[in-house]
């Protein structure tokens, strides 16, 4: 899957959403040095300050100031105006409801997904220091297929685990979820089939610089595209 570099300021000539379209933005977490905390509304600015260590005060300030751009771009309005509630199972949503989209942050990395036509989540994971052998049971399907080439538990756990709670995030139920009840299947060219007792989502999976990305939908008939962000500093 081809990823597009642009620059922000390109960003409101490029975002544009068709139908059946899920929009990807990716960002490296270097890029908040170039955002301000002006972007975030009280809510978002409390939970800034709430982190301890800085990576989390980064991802948080790039992806919040992320997302308030890209929904201005697409909803024709401006960032400061834009109002948020809270929908199903405690998912973040646009109050006026216009557009859907989800975030994921990990590492060195930001991801963010929107759709103008259906519930989506996104997940990215970049590794760490875990016993991977041993978290891959704790949420492996009995009939779980991942193909893969690479045959490490961690490999085969972060894609698991990635594309488990993407569909997480777009039902809502984040990890309220039983990860253990959801069944991968591959669905060809880097599709997957999630399946649980009363309900499919279509899953999305990619390796981009050694993290995993996964993105959730309902619907099969969804159309990916992928842009990296370059952020120019102020």
């Amino acid at each position: 899957m081809p990823i597009t570099v642009c620059a922000t300021s390109q960003l409101a000539t490029t975002l544009k959403l068709a139908k059946n379209e899920i929009l990807v933005i990716l960002a490296r977490r270097h890029m908040a040095e170039t955002c301000s905390l002006d972007m975030l509304d009280q809510a978002e600015l409390a939970r800034y300050h709430a982190y301890v260590f800085e990576a989390d005060r980064q991802r948080h300030l790039l992806a919040h100031s992320l997302k308030r751009q890209i929904l201005a771009c697409l909803t024709s309005k401006t960032p400061a105006s834009l109002k948020f509630h809270t929908g199903h199972g405690g998912k973040p949503c646009l109050a006026s409801e216009e557009v859907h989209f989800n975030i994921s942050h990990s590492g060195n990395w930001v991801a963010l997904a929107f759709s103008a036509d259906r519930p989506i989540g996104i997940d990215i994971e970049q590794a760490r220091d875990l016993d991977y052998k041993s978290l891959l049971t704790q949420i492996a399907h009995p009939q779980d297929t991942l193909p893969l080439c690479d045959s490490r538990k961690e490999q085969q756990f972060l894609a698991s685990w990635s594309m488990k709670e993407a569909v997480a995030k777009c039902s809502g139920e984040g990890l309220s979820i039983d990860f253990p009840s959801l069944r991968l299947s591959p669905g060809g060219s880097d599709n997957y089939i999630c399946t649980r007792s009363d309900a499919t989502w279509h899953v999305f999976h990619l390796i981009h610089e050694d993290t995993h990305l996964a993105v959730a939908s309902p619907q099969p008939d969804q159309r990916l595209r992928f842009i990296q962000v370059e952020m120019v500093p102020r």
